[in-house]
């Protein structure tokens, strides 16, 4: 704890994590964009909103379980509902930023297949 809190350590790292942090969110945003996946516009965080109401057939919990557990099981990536963080409505979803470009590809493939139900 002696190391972390030494301004030597801090000096460094908060910038640099910070800085990586700016790099991730401008990478999945354009990402995103690119593929066609609306998210919501952020200024910190160590992820991003998709919004992806108008994948989900119904504005409900099951409806949005349904597109979470087709990407898990079909695609193998992970996208926690937005109803889980209490997000006022259906169909939000968070992308963790660890591996983001293969997990942004499998979503795009998901999303593609995936139809209403």
């Amino acid at each position: 704890m002696t190391e972390v809190l030494a301004p030597e350590f801090r000096n460094d790292y908060l910038p640099r994590h910070q800085r990586m942090l700016k790099e991730r969110y401008e990478l999945a945003s354009a990402l995103f964009t690119e593929i066609g996946v609306p998210h919501e516009p952020t200024e910190s965080g160590l992820c991003l909103w998709l919004n992806l109401r108008d994948r989900v057939a119904l504005p409900d919990g099951a409806a949005e379980m349904q597109l979470y557990e087709f990407m898990l099981n079909e695609h193998r990536v992970h996208i926690s509902p937005g109803s889980g963080f209490k997000t006022e409505h259906y169909g939000f979803f968070r992308q963790d930023e660890e591996l983001l470009r293969e997990g942004i590809k499998r979503i795009a493939a998901g999303l593609a297949a995936f139809t209403k139900q």
